[in-house]
């Protein structure tokens, strides 16, 4: 009888051990198929995000229609830009703009926050009153149809914000080059050529305050 005893308590001891293996072994094989999973995903899981937000680009950032205007005389001056896709990728569309506009001194003008649209053209000035002669950044973050944001920079210069010299902007300007009877420096009349190359110098940077 005792030996018997010895003999099942030997063979549950056995069960259990068997059972012991036999589940850290399951539980060996579950671990590693979640790992693997985990792995898999992260190298070929999503490779379209991964190409948005590292290929899409934003390009053609005008202001008032041109790219980095000088002496621009609006109040309300109009943003647009176009999203770029990677080569070969379909799809994509913008769901949502930020603009954010800063002075020369860096302090911030115009916020739009996140505006929930696709439009990205004549994007309308709502900060504050935009100042003479001075050189504006701004910067575009759009999102796209998979919430990926993507952003890009440019900016703009203002000129004397109005053509009308009996205007306060006008007080201290005076005009330099160009003169009336367009003359050279010696005190001869100038040849076309030189009044061509007088010509070529942009207009609103012909004064000085």
């Amino acid at each position: 009888m005792g030996q018997y005893f010895v003999t099942a308590t030997s063979n549950l001891e056995n069960m259990k051990v068997h059972v012991g293996c036999r589940t850290f072994y399951l539980v060996s094989i579950l671990m590693m198929m979640v790992f693997s999973f985990a792995a898999v995903s992260i190298a070929f899981g999503n490779p379209i995000q991964q190409n948005q937000s590292s290929q899409t680009t934003l390009t053609g950032l005008q202001t008032e229609y041109t790219d980095t205007p000088l002496g621009i005389d609006v109040e309300h001056p109009r943003f647009s830009w176009q999203m770029s896709a990677p080569d070969g990728g379909h799809g994509y569309f913008q769901t949502a703009y930020q603009i954010v506009v800063t002075d020369s001194d860096g302090d911030e003008v115009w916020d739009t926050g996140r505006v929930e649209s696709d439009i990205s053209v004549h994007i309308e000035y709502a900060g504050q009153a935009i100042k003479p002669t001075t050189r504006y950044k701004w910067e575009v973050i759009v999102w796209d149809q998979d919430g990926n944001p993507v952003s890009n920079s440019s900016w703009f210069e203002t000129g004397l914000m109005n053509s009308n010299p009996d205007l306060s902007a006008w007080d201290g300007a005076t005009w330099i080059g160009g003169a009336e009877k367009d003359v050279l420096e010696s005190g001869t009349p100038a040849s076309e050529g030189e009044r061509a190359k007088q010509r070529s110098v942009p207009r609103d940077r012909f004064f000085r305050l």
